[in-house]
């Protein structure tokens, strides 16, 4: 893979990462953390989630493109620095996906019982979530911790991300490709259902939250889909099948496919916040 697409790939992350941060800024400006919390438990930490994996994201783009222009050497000492930042990245990016679960058990919860109070519901599976992250990165950091040993160059000539550095071995691969199989397989089936019951509950009348929340989180399901799980799948199918390492040929995909991603939704919510002020806008000059 030719050094400079792949500066070029982790650039335009990092700028995408960047927009994904003014877009935050904007929401948690009009509402904050804590007010999301009160609303939504598990879009307070979506959204939250989301702005630690934008700056990490910039982070790890950064180092690697120090690491491409040579300022950051490929000496076994750099070891474990290169691997902290892609793990610390990969830590927040398995707890976003848990944190979508949970996005998605409520929305479901909401339409299937709509008048029952949620605050049991929330905090049961907001601690089944973190059950979930809590074996995915413990898994995780126990892996990084055997293999983090400094052992030659840590980067193979011609590679410019942690795929194919020599820590990134069979076992590693193995633990990180049957969690995010296991948290992808629930995600679908979870946004499926939620596909199915908002179709189903569609002529049911329902608050202008409401009917927002669930366009947003099927908004997140098919952004999710086509960013993270199609990619994934063929990833996976021609690195197991027909021995194709898809990183080589294209560069640092999963990063930019991670920041599409994260980027897509923010503006998803962004926009769907600014119809909301409009709407009450509207209705307080009407009143007024």
């Amino acid at each position: 893979m030719l050094k400079q697409i792949v500066l070029i790939e982790y650039s335009i992350a990092i700028t995408i990462s960047i927009i994904t941060l003014l877009l935050l800024t904007f929401i948690f400006y009009q509402k904050s953390l804590f007010a999301l919390w009160k609303q939504s438990v598990f879009l307070s930490l979506f959204l939250g989630s989301i702005s630690l994996l934008a700056v990490q994201n910039i982070v790890l783009a950064t180092q690697w493109i120090l690491f491409g222009w040579g300022l950051i050497p490929n000496i076994p000492e750099n070891t474990f620095f290169l691997l902290i930042v892609t793990h610390i990245y990969l830590v927040i990016r398995q707890f976003h996906n848990c944190v979508t679960i949970g996005l998605f058990a409520q929305r479901i919860r909401c339409l299937v019982r709509p008048t029952k109070t949620d605050t049991k519901f929330n905090y049961t599976t907001l601690s089944i979530v973190c059950v979930f992250f809590l074996i995915g990165s413990t898994g995780a950091t126990c892996m990084m911790v055997i293999n983090s040993a400094p052992k030659g160059r840590p980067v193979p000539e011609g590679c410019y991300s942690f795929n194919c550095m020599a820590p990134n071995s069979a076992p590693v691969r193995i633990w990180s490709s049957v969690f995010t199989i296991f948290i992808t397989a629930i995600i679908l089936i979870l946004g499926t259902y939620l596909f199915y019951l908002v179709h189903k509950y569609r002529t049911s009348r329902k608050s202008a939250f409401e009917r927002g929340a669930n366009k947003f989180a099927l908004y997140v399901f098919y952004v999710r889909f086509f960013c993270e799980t199609i990619p994934f799948i063929i990833d996976m199918l021609l690195s197991n099948l027909a021995h194709i390492d898809l990183g080589r040929y294209i560069g640092p995909f999963g990063a930019l496919g991670t920041a599409m991603d994260f980027t897509l939704k923010t503006l998803g919510y962004f926009l769907l916040l600014r119809h909301n002020m409009k709407i009450s806008n509207l209705m307080l000059h009407r009143v007024s």
